[in-house]
């Protein structure tokens, strides 16, 4: 099964929802070298995706920006399901969908960006973290409590404790799926 250290899967998947089948992406795992080309591959393979589903601890900034970007572009709706984490640079991937939802006991997990060789802060990350934010339309002080947050820490805003950032993501019931488990088998 999904370890979040795995390299992460991309693939696209049919969904019922609302009586209807939908087509999202599902993002499992680390985010990393080409991870955006493999994002962009499944969005092709695909007609009319409406929706991508995360779960990842994080991984390579410029890669997340990428998926970021074009979650943001495309007009994507983002998901975090009930347990699954989205944290580090998946959360920036996340704040960048049309509608953002989270189950109430998903993880929406942020730090600052750090260089896992020096095991320090990154500047140059941090700077284009907080350009992008910034670009999405959230406060200086949601950017600064990410940025802020060492890289040793995780906070949750999905926790309840920040419902003032006023962040635009909505708590929603899980998706109700059958066999759930051979959806999510991404091999």
């Amino acid at each position: 099964m999904f370890n979040s250290a795995d390299a992460a899967i991309i693939k696209q998947r049919s969904i019922f929802v609302n009586s209807s089948y939908e087509n999202w992406i599902i993002v499992k795992g680390t985010i990393e070298s080409q991870d955006s080309i493999k994002f962009l591959a499944a969005i092709g393979d695909a007609k009319d995706v409406t929706t991508v589903w995360l779960d990842s601890d994080g991984g390579m900034v410029d890669e997340g920006l990428a998926i970021a970007k074009m979650i943001r572009v495309l007009g994507l709706s983002t998901y975090v399901h009930a347990d699954n984490t989205c944290s580090s640079i998946c959360a920036v991937m996340f704040m960048s969908g049309k509608r953002k939802m989270l189950v109430p006991s998903a993880t929406l997990g942020i730090h600052a960006a750090y260089d896992s060789k020096k095991m320090r802060k990154d500047l140059t990350a941090n700077v284009f973290i907080c350009w992008y934010l910034g670009s999405l339309g959230y406060s200086e002080e949601v950017i600064d409590l990410w940025i802020s947050t060492s890289p040793k820490r995780i906070i949750n805003l999905n926790d309840g404790n920040y419902k003032k950032l006023n962040l635009d993501f909505i708590t929603v019931e899980p998706i109700k799926i059958p066999l759930l488990e051979r959806l999510l088998q991404l091999d």
